[in-house]
C-alpha cells in the first residue's frame, strides 16, 4: 500500500506541471517542438524568462524616446556647422547605445539628415519603457522614411538572381509578385508565372549571369508604379549542348500597395521572345 509520500510528485513531474501552467499563461502561444529537447529545469528557466518578458511588456507604459534616454540637451541643427553636426550626432548615438537603443540605416545619408530625424522625429516617437539584460531597441530610418530607389533596386536584383542563379521558389511569389503580372503581352496569375519561370529554368542545364547592371530606376508615388531597367548579359546552356549568349535591356515593373512594392511585369532578353 502506497503512503502519501509515495503518491507525491517527484521533482521532474512537479517541474513539468509548472511548465504546462506557464505555457497556459503565455500570451503569444508556444511552439512545443522548439523546446522538446530541453530538460524540465532548462525549460522552466526559459519559460519563466518569456513569461517575465511578456508581463513587463504588458505592464510597462509607453513613453517618448527622449524621456526614456533622460532628456539630454542637444543643439538645434540650424545653429551648427557641418563638423559640429557630425560631433553632436556621434554623441547622441552614443547616448542611445548606453540605453540599449540602436538607430540603423540601410543606406548612407548626410549627417544633417540623420541628426534632424533623430532630434525632431525619433525623440518624439513613443516606445515601450522597459528593458531586460541583453535586449536592444532597434529603429530603422527607412521604416520612417522609405527609400524607394533602394527598395526597387534590391527587389530587382533578387528577382534576377532567383530566376537565373537559383531554383524558383513558388512560395517567394506570394510575397514578391502582384496578383496580376504582365508578361509577353498577356496578364498572368502568380501560379501561371511560376510555371513559366520553372519551365524556362528546366529547359536549361545552366544559366550564368555575366553582367547585371541597373541602368535606371524610376517611380511615381502618385500612380504607385515603378520601373527598373537592367542591362543583362547571361549565357544559357541547353541539354543538347547548345550555348546562347543573351544581352539586352531588361525591365522589371512594380506596383505599390500598402507601402510595399510588388513585381507586376517583366521582360528579359531570350526569355519569352
Amino acid at each position: 500500500m502506497k503512503n502519501s509520500a509515495d503518491e507525491a510528485l517527484d521533482p521532474d513531474d512537479d517541474l513539468k506541471a509548472s511548465n504546462e501552467l506557464i505555457k497556459l499563461k503565455l500570451e503569444h502561444g508556444m511552439q512545443l517542438h522548439d523546446i522538446s529537447v530541453l530538460s524540465p529545469e532548462m525549460e522552466n528557466q526559459w519559460l519563466n524568462q518569456i513569461y517575465n518578458f511578456e508581463r513587463q511588456h504588458r505592464d510597462a507604459p509607453r513613453v517618448k524616446l527622449y524621456d526614456f534616454i533622460g532628456r539630454p540637451t542637444f543643439l538645434k541643427l540650424d545653429s551648427m556647422t557641418g563638423s559640429q553636426v557630425k560631433k553632436e550626432l556621434k554623441r547622441l548615438l552614443f547616448l542611445l547605445e548606453e540605453k540599449d537603443i540602436v538607430l540603423d540605416c540601410c543606406c548612407k545619408y548626410k549627417d544633417s539628415v540623420i541628426y534632424q530625424f533623430l532630434t525632431e522625429e525619433l525623440f518624439e516617437h513613443e516606445m515601450d519603457s522597459f528593458s531586460m539584460a541583453g535586449m536592444m531597441h532597434h529603429f530603422i530610418y527607412e521604416e520612417f522614411h522609405p527609400n524607394h530607389d533602394f527598395d526597387l533596386r534590391r527587389y530587382a536584383k533578387y528577382f534576377i538572381d532567383i530566376i537565373f542563379n537559383e531554383k524558383w521558389n513558388e512560395q517567394w511569389s506570394k510575397h514578391s509578385l502582384a496578383e496580376s503580372i504582365f508578361f509577353c503581352g498577356k496578364e498572368h496569375t502568380r501560379a501561371s508565372i511560376s510555371s513559366i519561370i520553372l519551365t524556362f529554368q528546366e529547359a536549361h542545364t545552366n544559366l550564368k549571369v555575366e553582367r547585371s547592371n541597373i541602368e535606371n530606376v524610376t517611380f511615381d508615388l502618385n500612380s504607385n508604379t515603378g520601373i527598373v531597367e537592367v542591362l543583362l548579359v547571361y549565357k544559357a546552356y541547353t541539354a543538347q549542348g547548345a550555348t546562347k549568349k543573351m544581352k539586352g535591356m531588361s525591365r522589371i515593373y512594380f506596383s505599390r500597395s500598402y507601402d510595399w512594392w510588388s513585381i507586376c511585369g517583366f521582360k528579359f532578353p531570350g526569355f519569352g521572345d
